[in-house]
């Protein structure tokens, strides 16, 4: 009878561990499976390194946000030109025709004229600054740009890996359905010889139902953020990968100063605020160079046909077409604006206090997100390294119930429970390594460094996995 009962536990301790062996073995060795061949564990991991970033460079070209504010950068771009073109010079065409009354005749003449007329702004430090203006608008676009687009890998990597927990839990959920078959399988078989009674098979069949429940519950889950993954990003995508044996990327020795440091120098959030500070530095420069002198160079070619008064009866030279060539040296200099200048000019005072107290808003954002990311880096660590021991040790214990049944003695409703503790235990530990991850993602992210490397270290941090397989 202890045979008996030993044989059928040892089949459920070899299910329990070779599953992840037996395909590590595939993968290692490039075995041909239906007619296909497995890739080797080198192939693997050269497709692992560049999975994410390649979700990422499909996810860019589709993502609304982000191709806003790639529009929103081509555009202002252009303004650059827009100002500079006021500095060089202009021509243009112009044409007029009417009557004049002249004399105390009365009589009404023809008066017309034609002509081509340049101008060339020769001093204009309005202009001028105009010019730097646009330069800084085109800086602060393309850093909304750059945000733009480490928000997005931060958003793509965060819901990759909201893909590959809900992964792990299915294939999680299919080992537990799989393995209290087992254990269902060996109580039947211990009920037919006679070692134990039908009383045992009740809470087998209950705990594999219920676990078939959950399975059904994990896969819907799991093909519901699949939808919404492919509608959020545009790309069709299959998390082959699992974070139960992730790799954690180490953040160094780094301190909380030295992280604060890096995010002041990279952190786009602070640039653009600091850009828009300048920005509005530079406008009131600008409001008060309106107010300064300007000197123009003009030109005028052109013919005209003006009515003059007659002398001594003559009327000859009335209405003749005459050459109206012409060119000058414009000095101007404002007098009275209705106060548009003053008012122009306090508000961008306000925008520059406004821009001066945002970026120390977001400095106090950048500091807030270090460190909680820093936090939550640290307790998943450190929670990973105490959940690993309580996989090993519900391993243990459910070894223990298999040497007890070589004794003859065997506790089915005590295995049940330890072997469904154990995979609550390798879900526990999935989900603090996906955590981890996230927490990294967002280090790197407020300290503005957060960049294809990153992404590619998250994917080689990951393990393959084979195509779901049905548990039935």
């Amino acid at each position: 009878m202890a045979f008996k009962t030993k044989i059928a536990l040892t089949t459920l301790s070899i299910c329990l561990s070779t599953t992840a062996w037996a395909q590590q073995l595939r993968l290692s060795q490039g075995l041909t499976m239906n007619g296909g061949r497995v890739a080797t564990e080198e192939n693997i991991v050269a497709a692992r390194a560049s999975t994410l970033v390649e979700v990422y460079d499909m996810a860019i070209d589709k993502n609304l946000q982000y191709l806003i504010n790639d529009q929103n950068y081509r555009a202002v771009f252009t303004r650059i030109e827009q100002a500079k073109s006021k500095l060089r010079p202009t021509a243009y065409a112009e044409a007029r025709a009417g009557y004049s009354t002249m004399g105390q005749t009365a009589h009404s003449y023809l008066s017309a004229s034609a002509s081509l007329n340049a101008n060339w702004a020769i001093y204009n430090k309005e202009l001028n600054l105009g010019v730097s203006i646009s330069e800084m608008e085109v800086q602060l676009a393309e850093r909304q740009l750059g945000l733009a687009r480490q928000e997005l890998m931060g958003l793509v990597a965060k819901s990759y890996l909201n893909l590959v927990a809900k992964e792990d839990l299915v294939k999680l959920s299919q080992e537990r359905v799989h393995n209290l078959r087992k254990v269902l399988g060996s109580a039947k078989n211990l009920v037919s010889i006679g070692v134990q009674t039908n009383d045992i098979l009740g809470p087998a069949q209950l705990d594999l139902q219920q676990a078939q429940i959950k399975l059904m519950e994990a896969t819907q889950s799991r093909d519901s953020a699949q939808t919404r993954f492919e509608s959020d990003f545009g790309v069709s995508f299959k998390a082959y990968l699992s974070a139960r044996g992730a790799v954690i990327p180490s953040i160094s020795q780094k301190s909380v100063s030295d992280w604060l440091n890096e995010a002041e120098q990279n952190s786009v959030r602070i640039q653009i605020q600091q850009l828009t500070a300048e920005i509005a530095k530079v406008q009131i420069k600008k409001q008060d160079a309106i107010g300064k002198s300007r000197i123009d160079l003009q030109a005028r070619l052109g013919v005209d046909r003006n009515p003059s008064l007659p002398f001594a009866g003559d009327l000859s030279g009335q209405n003749r077409l005459q050459r109206g060539n012409s060119i000058f040296i414009v000095w101007t200099k404002p007098i009275w604006d209705g106060r548009f200048r003053s008012a122009a000019t306090d508000e961008a005072v306000h925008r520059q206090v406004s821009a001066e107290l945002q970026t120390d808003y977001a400095r106090k954002q950048v500091r807030d997100d270090i460190m909680a990311a820093l936090d939550n880096y640290r307790l998943a660590v450190n929670t990973i390294g105490v959940q690993r021991q309580v996989v090993g040790t519900s391993q243990g214990i459910i070894k223990s119930i298999e040497n007890g049944a070589i004794a003859g003695e065997v506790n089915y409703d005590r295995l049940l429970q330890e072997v469904n503790r154990l995979y609550d235990n390798k879900f526990d530990l999935s989900q603090t390594n996906i955590k981890a991850l996230e927490a990294y993602i967002q280090l790197k992210l407020a300290a503005g460094t957060l960049d294809a490397n990153d992404l590619s270290l998250i994917s080689l941090s990951l393990k393959p996995t084979a195509p779901n397989v049905s548990a039935d």
